[in-house]
């Protein structure tokens, strides 16, 4: 296999093989973070990067050890084709898991050559082909369609001897790199200047002009894709706060409306939606709390005459039909800040303030009967609801006791049931 520079007289231009030492040195660190970078990202485009970045190392990797076997370094020269054959086949099976072809065959002919470096007299020493037609089967606009195959080209015609071939190879190669991928400008440039070498030409410092384009096109594409990935991990963390805070705030939603379940559960008759015992008592007492209250109120206690016959000739189903009808009339005889609730079984209990337009308890409280007594029908029967009510009347400015003013009242309803049904009973708290 013939040396990458060709002649001796070559070999003598030592501008050129410290530019193509250099270039080798600082190259190959800048295309390893390039290739760990595109491996940190998602996307077929990024995993084609990643495998152009794989092939890069592994030409360089072959080109290196071309320069120290033409040197007569052979340990050297096994080192640097072991690593850039490690690159290849990496390069291979990401390009068959692709599935991109002309990656794939690119691959391959790095392979061969670094194997033949390797083990010269290997059956496969030798085996370079021409991608060119499996590479023009990729996508018009491409970069492989657009760079990688002159840059096969000029390597193979390099390596077979065609120096003017490869040099026109390589020159079109770095203008379809051009502005599009740094490290495939790098390629060209590279082949650009091992032709230099070759030719004794004076194209060194359009070369030089390549290799400088590459190192500023290789820093801004680590920057942007530095850039790249730190805006998609602020992207994520911007997706993540906020799928957190919909979640807490749904969270906070359900933790509302629970609460309010349960002190609805607490507060409220489940059967007519009034106030239970307790939530009434609590009420009563905030009520009296007020010492700036001057204003008389009354604790009216309704209790359903035969309420226990309606369940034995209807059912239960039926009374309770009437403890919702009882409910919603009884609700339609307060004002707004008077206070409703079923205290237990068929009694039920109300706060109300002490009519200030002259009209008395007995009035309002013959306005309850005369509500309930409107005909309903009740398991196919029409019924009148008949109850009995005894008042209280309360002067908050005394501070009486919740219990005692509840046990009044409720005494109060039982002397006029004692009197008959349908009767109202009115006392003043002592």
């Amino acid at each position: 296999m013939p040396g990458p520079c060709g002649t001796g007289a070559a070999s003598n231009n030592l501008g050129v093989a410290y530019l193509r030492l250099r270039m080798f040195e600082c190259a190959e660190p800048h295309l390893a973070e390039a290739a760990r970078l595109s491996g940190d990202r998602y996307g077929p485009e990024y995993a084609i990067q990643a495998c152009i970045d794989r092939l890069t190392l592994a030409d360089l990797g072959l080109t290196w050890a071309l320069e120290l076997d033409a040197a007569n370094d052979r340990d050297a020269a096994f080192v640097h084709a072991e690593r850039g054959w490690a690159h290849a086949q990496a390069a291979i099976n990401m390009a068959v898991e692709g599935p991109w072809p002309s990656l794939l065959s690119y691959g391959r002919v790095l392979a061969a050559g670094c194997q033949a470096l390797m083990h010269p007299k290997s059956p496969d020493a030798g085996a370079f082909t021409d991608v060119g037609p499996e590479i023009d089967a990729a996508p018009s606009g491409s970069l492989v369609r657009r760079a990688l195959p002159w840059l096969v080209r000029a390597r193979i015609s390099r390596l077979t001897g065609d120096a003017e071939g490869g040099r026109d190879a390589a020159l079109a190669a770095a203008a379809g790199a051009a502005g599009s991928d740094p490290f495939m400008g790098l390629l060209a440039a590279r082949e650009g200047l091992l032709i230099d070498g070759q030719l004794q030409a004076d194209g060194m410092s359009y070369s030089m002009l390549m290799w400088q384009q590459f190192q500023t096109q290789r820093k801004e594409f680590v920057a942007a894709h530095r850039a790249s990935i730190e805006l998609d991990r602020l992207e994520r963390q911007h997706t993540e706060i906020a799928q957190a805070r919909a979640a807490l705030e749904s969270a906070l939603v359900s933790a509302l409306a629970e609460e309010e379940v349960l002190q609805r559960a607490a507060n409220n008759d489940p059967l007519t939606g009034l106030l239970n015992r307790r939530a009434f008592t609590r009420s009563l007492a905030n009520s009296l709390s007020w010492r700036d209250s001057v204003s008389p109120m009354a604790v009216a206690f309704i209790d359903l005459d035969d309420f226990k016959g309606i369940n034995d000739l209807h059912g239960h189903s039926v009374g309770d039909d009437v403890l919702r009808l009882v409910a919603d009339r009884l609700t339609s005889c307060i004002r707004e800040g008077d206070l409703l609730a079923r205290f237990g079984g068929d009694e039920f209990v109300a706060l109300v303030q002490v009519p200030q337009d002259g009209r008395s308890l007995d009035e309002w409280g013959l306005r309850v009967l005369a509500t309930l007594a409107v005909p309903s029908t009740f398991g196919g029967v029409e019924r009148r609801v008949s109850a009995s009510v005894g008042m209280c009347i309360v002067d908050p400015r005394r501070l009486p006791d919740v219990e005692e003013i509840i046990r009044q009242a409720d005494a109060a309803m039982y002397a006029a049931k004692g009197r008959g049904a349908g009767s109202v009973e009115v006392r003043r708290m002592g």
